[in-house]
């Protein structure tokens, strides 16, 4: 699969938050945070990118790959039904939402992560990911959030 984008991913949350483990002044921008070994349910072994979300943090689990792909998910519709990238299980909210995670702004209805990593939060951001570069994208059903 697409380990190296997923360790250039995981490197860049690492370097963006500073340092790791996160400590108190840096919830202010993204961290890369890892489950504990005694973390049991829904993130039990879950890596997951967070970002400052207003007053709450919002990320995805990042090591969670579903066998189902963009393709599969939406046979009907042209453009993503040529994508064979898989879909993460990004976490336990809005499970029948699709977002995605891109080295480049897709414009509007998206959102900096860190650096040049955006996600695409907007159905019209989510097309022109799907239409213009399929495979530089990381696809998320769903999302978790922490107040």
């Amino acid at each position: 699969m697409r380990t190296g984008f997923v360790a250039r991913f995981a490197m860049g949350c690492l370097i963006a938050a500073g340092t790791f483990p996160a400590r108190a002044q840096d919830l202010d921008k993204p961290f890369l945070l890892v489950a504990s070994p005694q973390t049991t349910g829904f993130y039990s072994r879950a890596v997951l990118v967070v970002m400052p979300n207003g007053t709450e943090h919002a990320g995805f689990i990042i090591n969670r790959v579903t066998r189902t792909t963009v393709a599969s998910a939406f046979p009907e519709e042209p453009h993503s039904a040529k994508v064979d990238e898989p879909i993460y299980l990004g976490g336990p909210r809005n499970r029948q939402a699709l977002y995605a995670l891109v080295r480049r702004d897709p414009g509007e209805g998206s959102r900096r992560v860190f650096g040049e990593v955006f996600v695409a939060v907007g159905s019209d951001a989510l097309d022109r990911v799907i239409r213009t570069s399929p495979r530089e994208a990381r696809y998320f059903a769903g999302f978790a959030t922490w107040g």
